[in-house]
């Protein structure tokens, strides 16, 4: 099948199961409250989407098929809990339910590109993860290294193996030598993946790799030759393409709800990804100046949608289910202001509470991780009811126009800027004394007394 053709087949297809189906998003004040009914629709539309239309595989140009009953037969095989790291520094990874008093496991690290241009890798690995809370930290992938651009499969297979020898020297300068490494993979070919297995300084069969689902429902063999080996291996696999776009080829947001659940099944029936970041609805990309905002209730928009895909897979699934609530990505002028550690905080609770294990991940400062943690901890306990009108009142006194920022993707500015890309890091985190400046701790008083003012109970 041509590519055009199946984009155009899922844009029909998904109005169709919408309209079928009855999907609606409901209009309340609780931005959390998603009944059963919504759930059984969702479901039952996505199964639906995989059984009748399949993947698309955009390197062979073909459609992967399944029936009804070999796509339940796999959702029952998903494991709700696996196990991560060795000594020390093993640990259970397991799925959460929504109001769980189950603290989430912890993920730092990069889901991002690094420049040996910067200061080196290991010191930032080690600021990472010396807090014992961090379960597994996600790779690095290199813009720049020994003073070159990472170019071409030698020079990605190498810089797979060079990027966890680094990692694993910062692991060992932290006495954190046994913890999980999520291999991070811009570069998809196969050979460069397998390339960082080495039992003695690279990937090890108590790591993963990150393997995801492509936007539209679509896979790459190179990728399922990788979750082959790497499953031989004995290694955990990891999806981040859970998420869907309102506005693509799967039309309006209920189209897209359906997308990130079928997103969520196809990435354990075709990968084995037993790890999964939150299915979200993204409302597309809205242009932003500095200190310009475009609307100011925008936020609100993808936040029971993407609640219906988060709780359509806990009910329905073992999906182990990364994060949840997303707020302050914009905020890359300034690391530790004040507002960002409030929407960070927002974040945190959020996602504990809608049953989310936690990644802080895009090379955040130390500073964002020790307090998303702390955040995250005082949420503990709390209900979705108390969350939605925690965030509505948070975002009504405080942000009334939106989240300021220019919502340009930091990460690219390691390609063109490192410099720009760093000096916001180390406002907030001496890297060298490894500990906080300042600035992040002023900021962080301000925001502790004015989220306990309204209720969340930080110790």
């Amino acid at each position: 099948m041509e590519e055009k053709e199946w984009n155009l087949g899922l844009f029909r297809k998904m109005q169709e199961l919408t309209k079928d189906h009855r999907i609606e998003i409901p209009a309340n004040s609780d931005m959390f409250q998603v009944d059963n009914a919504l759930v059984n629709s969702l479901w039952d539309a996505a199964v639906e989407f995989l059984s009748e239309k399949g993947v698309y595989c955009i390197s062979t140009g073909r459609v992967l098929h399944f029936t009804e009953e070999e796509i339940k037969e796999a959702v029952r095989a998903i494991p709700k809990q696996i196990i991560v790291g060795s000594g020390k520094d093993t640990r259970m990874i397991q799925k959460r339910h929504i109001e769980d008093m189950c603290p989430p496991s912890i993920q730092s690290g990069g889901h991002s590109a690094w420049s040996d241009d910067l200061f080196p890798l290991p010191l930032m690995v080690r600021a990472l993860v010396k807090n014992q809370r961090v379960d597994l930290i996600e790779g690095f992938n290199f813009a720049r290294l020994n003073g070159m651009e990472v170019y071409g499969l030698p020079a990605e297979a190498y810089a797979a193996r060079r990027q966890m020898d680094l990692i694993r020297q910062g692991l060992r300068e932290a006495g954190r030598e046994g913890m999980a490494v999520t291999l991070y993979p811009i570069h998809t070919h196969a050979s460069s993946l397998i390339a960082s297995i080495d039992p003695d300084y690279g990937l090890r069969r108590t790591d993963g790799i990150l393997l995801s689902i492509l936007p539209d429902i679509k896979v790459e063999t190179d990728l399922i030759t990788a979750s082959l080996v790497f499953e031989e291996y004995g290694c955990y696999r990891v999806n981040g393409g859970a998420f869907a776009l309102a506005g693509g080829f799967c039309g309006n947001i209920e189209g897209a709800m359906i997308e990130s659940v079928s997103k969520t099944l196809a990435a354990w029936i075709v990968y084995r990804d037993a790890i999964q970041y939150s299915g979200s609805i993204s409302m597309g990309l809205r242009p932003r100046v500095p200190g310009g905002v475009e609307d100011g209730n925008a936020w609100k928009a993808a936040i029971t949608p993407s609640f219906a895909v988060q709780k359509t897979v806990t009910k329905k699934t073992n999906v182990i289910r990364f994060g949840g609530v997303g707020f302050g990505r914009p905020f890359e002028e300034d690391l530790c202001s004040e507002e960002l550690l409030i929407l960070t905080a927002l974040s945190a609770v959020g996602t504990t509470v809608t049953g989310g294990n936690i990644g802080v991940g895009e090379t955040p400062p130390p500073t964002t991780l020790e307090w998303t943690i702390e955040s995250s901890d005082a949420g503990l306990g709390l209900s979705l009811e108390h969350v939605s009108n925690l965030i509505q009142r948070v975002m009504s006194e405080r942000f009334p126009k939106g989240e300021p920022g220019t919502g340009i993707d930091r990460r690219m500015l390691i390609y063109s800027d490192p410099r720009t890309f760093i000096e916001p890091l180390e406002r907030c985190y001496d890297f060298t004394k490894q500990r906080a400046k300042e600035p992040y701790l002023e900021s962080r008083k301000r925001a502790r007394k004015y989220l306990s003012d309204l209720g969340v109970p930080f110790e």
